[in-house]
Formats: C-alpha cells, structure tokens, sequence
C-alpha cells in the first residue's frame, strides 16, 4: 500500500471496545505510523475496568489496591491510570516529518493537545495545561496524557474524565513525581469530571466535539509542518489486533499490586 503524504489527515470512527484491545489499537498505529503516511486520529472508550501503568511502572509501588481489576501497561510513559466507561481515550498518532518539526517533548503536549482545550472551550469551560501533561479546570485535573517516541514517529494519547467511576481511583497511590499544583491532594480532591462541571454529555457526544475540534486546529499542524494544505478523510475504526509478541501493551501479573504488605505470601 502507497503511504498518504504527510498532509493527509484521517479521522477515524469513535468505538467503544475491551480496554485491552483499545491500547493495543493505539500501540500498532504508532507503530505503523510511516507505513501509513499522514495523521490519524481517534476516539474511543473502554467497555471494561481496569488500572493502566505507564510502560515502566510498578505496581507495586503505584497500585495500592486493584479491587479485582486487571492491571495492564501501556506502551506509553507517564504514571498509573485508572480507566472505564465513562472515560474518553484519544489517539494521535504522526509520522517522521511531524516528528523532527515539534518542539522539545513537554511544550509538545500542548501544542498537540490544542484541540482539547478549543473543544472543552465550546462546552462553555475553560481549561488549561498544568505540570506538563494534565489538562486542568481551575486546580483540578480533568484529563492525562502521555507520549511514545520511537525516533521515527510520535503518538499522543490520553484521557478525558467525563462520568466515570471516581471511587476506582483510591485504589492508586499518589504517583512518585506529583505536579507542584497537586499539593499533596487526595485522588478526589485533586481530579474533576464533565459531569462535576455541569456537563451532563455522554462519552459519544463528547467525542465527537473532540473530533470537530482536532478538524479545526489540525489544520495548523499540517501547515506548519508540511506547507501543504491539509486533506482530511474519514475512515472506520481501525481492527482491534489479539495479543501478539513484541506488543508492549500487556497484562501485569503482580500480586503486591494487591497485597502490598511486606513480607505478605
């Protein structure tokens, strides 16, 4: 298959799947970014619970009870996640070229994730950038993000709060690197939902002011970067891929995420 240039744009269907699924569909678009060519970017959420680490966490040290959830871990860094339905998971996945153009990695988030404050802006909020990677309201953080560089493309995913399960969260310790602007807060006090702010949307709307809103500001990207103006199509959710080697995307198996007592059997 002919790559697509770098200034073709494909916006792919919302879906709603297995959590497990889902991350690895964001990990095997990062990988074949290049073979691709262009941009691609999606919306789903995950059907199913589960607390999520970053590719070199520890539950151990992250998880303080998992509440009978599998544990899984990405392929992306950053610190543990609790996800389920009622959270929004994007993907933006961008080949070479977009790669050797942005800034350094934390003003890149940003500047990537532009379309998420314009998006919540619509929804009569205003939101911020906070600690490098928390898009926040006020002090209060509403979504994550992460990043994966393979030296030749860059995915950006993360998360948007909109209803789900906050209670999941005390199962998840304070991370080891907490933002300055944290300071110290419980999971509860610290996090908010759309729904917390009056924003009683379900995940599929909110997906697709998302949508309309990355349309919007992507064009920009694609200027900077290529001098090109930009195409857009729309295409069907990409096939969730089974389990398979090499994937980084995989379960944890860690009976201290559980039972973190020392010296517990």
């Amino acid at each position: 298959m002919t790559p697509f240039p770098p200034n073709h744009l494909a916006l792919l269907a919302h879906r709603r799947g297995a959590l497990a699924a889902e991350l690895r569909t964001d990990e095997v678009m990062h990988r074949e970014a290049n073979a691709a060519g262009g941009v691609a970017f999606r919306t789903w959420e995950p059907r199913d619970e589960g607390h999520v680490l970053g590719c070199s966490g520890r539950s151990a040290v992250e998880i303080l009870d998992g509440g009978g959830l599998p544990i899984l871990r990405r392929f992306s860094g950053g610190g543990a996640v609790y996800m389920g339905p009622g959270v929004l998971a994007y993907a933006l996945v961008l080949p070479e070229p977009y790669l050797r153009a942005l800034p350094g990695v934390r003003a890149s988030f940003a500047l990537l994730g532009a379309f998420l404050c314009e998006a919540l802006s619509g929804m009569g909020l205003k939101a911020a950038w906070a600690g490098g990677t928390d898009l926040c309201l006020g002090q209060r953080k509403l979504g994550g993000n992460a990043q994966s560089r393979t030296g030749r493309a860059l995915c950006q995913h993360g998360t948007l709060l909109v209803a789900p399960r906050l209670a999941r969260l005390e199962g998840l310790a304070h991370p080891p690197r907490e933002p300055t602007y944290r300071r110290g807060r419980p999971h509860r006090a610290f996090v908010t939902t759309l729904r917390d702010e009056g924003v009683d949307a379900p995940v599929e709307e909110v997906a697709r002011l998302l949508a309309e809103a990355f349309l919007r500001r992507s064009g920009e990207l694609v200027r900077l970067v290529t001098g090109e103006v930009p195409v857009w199509t729309r295409g069907p959710a990409p096939s969730a891929p089974p389990p398979r080697p090499g994937l980084r995307t995989q379960p944890v198996e860690d009976r201290a995420a559980v039972d973190p007592t020392p010296g517990g059997p």
